[in-house]
């Protein structure tokens, strides 16, 4: 009888041992369980991947559980449990709640991004189209459009929602909300993945549920590699995230900003990254766990006077623009720069016809609008198109499609443009500037003719020499709201028309007080801004919001401004800085 209680007791010790039994982690674990978003993200990924060889699932699981005896160890501190202690007691002994909390984010992240990775490495969302729908409807005026480059899908961009359409038959797929503020995104090769570009960092969202599976902090923009994986700038430094193992490699790279990733055409597992001065040739090599990139060739990118917002590709090669076009031969980094000054060459796009370009361009001529030509790199030729037959000037070039669609209100519509008879490139150039120089002669009798009724002294042409850069202080006073406003502060002289000389000036200042340069964001977004030199003791106008904000450059010497610059942005040259609610989003 003594016996069997012996063994009754030992039975419960047992019992009692097994209970408290299990690693540190594991008992940590369970005292601190993961959040509620973190069991959502979880499940989310258990849908995902249950489609996937056994292998591969059982690995993502074991990486997983990593994950969260990672999470133990480094916020446990090396705590050890006793044997007896509840998970209250392990909760209350440990009490670094924050640190969970902080490896839960973490947690989420990991899971997003491998989500990323999977969505990335599946089928096209759509097939590409062997005949498109004749045209892409939206329910709201179209402000932006993403294509995939191997994929029969595009994301329509209104002012407050995504619309994702088939391009085979343009059937609505999904409306949702669009998530942050910036139209700017990339659609991954099979249309299944959104990056959009935030000042903050940049989000990643499933396109077919709008979901945001993750957010790559601190890089406003990423761009993909194929399925391999992400691309993206941090501070200057440019990172490779790899899908297959989730592992990040900073990249070798003397740029300090990325503007843009090309892949090369026939090479899947080449790219050819641009920054703002360099460009380098990245080759991506993939094994059955991981990807490994590798450098393979870098040198300095030729100048172009700021960047235009796309790249074409056509053929061996990449062409990009601003004062200058760049004709860049993908495999070899070999570049040849052809000067286009007055022009600015805003969008560089392929059409179907072979060995053309379309340009468009601003001339700073009061004629209008943008103009569009088409150019031929070969023969240097440039064939003026007639933009009053197309529905508008803000064209997107499809690449599925390999068609050049025009904005026209809530549609997306195909165009050919039609163009004159094509003439050589030097003359044409010569004849506008020509009529620049008209221009410019005749806003500055225009400039005198209000300064001589304002009863003010004559002043020479603005922003021509550093003699012509001074205007005299006038007294501090108020301005009308808006553009009207602007043109009052002219005539009283507290600001002065501004060109990209005046930019450039800041753009040194900036370089020079950090050591780096100014993103493609900048060049994109300031080029289409009016630019004003601050002369006077200013008042902004209020009202400069949306479209009607402007680029202010402070000079040394001139009182900083005062009011509310609205979404406008002051550049000062003084101390390299910008300051303005979009300046965090531009200067990179």
């Amino acid at each position: 009888m003594k016996d069997a209680w012996r063994s009754v007791a030992l039975l419960v010790v047992c019992g009692a041992l097994l209970a408290g039994c299990g690693s540190a982690e594991d008992r940590i674990a369970k005292a601190f369980p993961v959040g509620k978003d973190v069991e959502a993200a979880k499940a989310a990924f258990d849908t995902a991947i249950q489609s996937l060889p056994a292998e591969r699932r059982q690995a993502l699981e074991a990486s997983y559980g990593a994950q969260l005896k990672l999470r133990a160890l480094e916020c446990g501190k090396g705590y050890q449990p006793s044997v007896f202690e509840s998970q209250e007691s392990i909760k209350k002994s440990i009490g670094n709640d924050d640190c969970f909390v902080q490896a839960d984010a973490e947690l989420r992240q990991w899971l997003g991004m491998q989500r990323v990775g999977l969505l990335a490495g599946m089928p096209p969302l759509r097939t590409v189209p062997v005949k498109a729908a004749s045209a892409l409807v939206a329910s709201d005026t179209i402000i932006g459009a993403a294509f995939a480059d191997a994929a029969g899908v595009a994301l329509l961009q209104t002012r407050s929602k995504d619309e994702l359409v088939d391009l085979n038959d343009g059937k609505v797929l999904r409306v949702g909300d669009r998530v942050g503020d910036s139209v700017v995104s990339e659609l991954s090769s099979n249309g299944r993945v959104l990056a959009r570009a935030q000042p903050g960092g940049a989000l990643l969202q499933d396109v077919e549920t709008g979901e945001v599976l993750a957010t790559v902090s601190e890089a406003p923009r990423v761009y993909f590699a194929g399925s391999h994986g992400l691309v993206y700038s941090i501070k200057g430094k440019s990172t490779f995230h790899d899908f297959a193992s989730g592992s990040d490699t900073v990249l070798p790279l003397q740029q300090h900003a990325l503007a843009a990733l090309i892949p090369v055409p026939g090479k899947p597992t080449d790219f050819v990254l641009l920054g703002n001065n360099r460009v380098a040739l990245l080759s991506i090599a993939c094994e059955a766990s991981d990807c490994t990139p590798r450098l393979q060739m870098e040198g300095q990118m030729p100048g172009v006077g700021g960047w235009s917002p796309r790249v074409a590709v056509m053929g061996e090669y990449a062409y990009f623009g601003g004062r200058n076009l760049v004709q860049l031969q993908l495999a070899t980094l070999q570049a040849r720069t052809v000067a286009f000054e007055p022009m600015f060459l805003m969008d560089v796009m392929p059409t179907r016809m072979p060995d053309t370009l379309l340009l468009r361009v601003a001339t700073g001529l009061p004629s209008g609008g943008p103009g569009l030509y088409l150019y031929v790199p070969a023969a240097a030729t440039l064939a003026k198109v007639d933009a009053g037959q197309l529905p508008s000037t803000r064209l997107v070039h499809a690449t599925p499609l390999r068609s050049i669609l025009a904005f026209d209100g809530a549609r997306l519509a195909p165009v050919e443009p039609a163009a004159a008879a094509p003439e050589a490139l030097s003359s044409v150039l010569r004849a506008m500037q020509f009529d620049t120089q008209v221009a410019k002669l005749e806003l500055m009798d225009r400039l005198q003719a209000m300064r001589a009724v304002q009863g003010l002294p004559a002043a020479a042409m603005p922003a021509a020499t550093p003699a012509m850069r001074a205007v005299a202080p006038a007294a501090s006073r108020s301005f009308s709201p808006g553009e009207a406003g602007l043109t009052e502060a002219v005539r009283a002289g507290m600001l002065r028309p501004g060109n990209s000389g005046d930019v450039n000036a800041w753009k040194s200042a900036y370089t020079s007080k950090t050591g780096r340069s100014v993103g493609r964001e900048f060049d994109d977004r300031v080029r289409m801004m009016q630019v004003y030199v601050i002369t006077g003791d200013l008042i902004i106008p209020s009202g400069l919001t949306g479209a009607h904000a402007v680029v202010f450059v402070r000079n040394r010497g001139t009182p900083y401004p005062r009011g509310n610059a609205g979404h406008s942005i002051i550049l000062d040259v003084q101390s390299g800085s910008c300051s303005g609610a979009t300046c965090g989003m531009v200067v990179q």
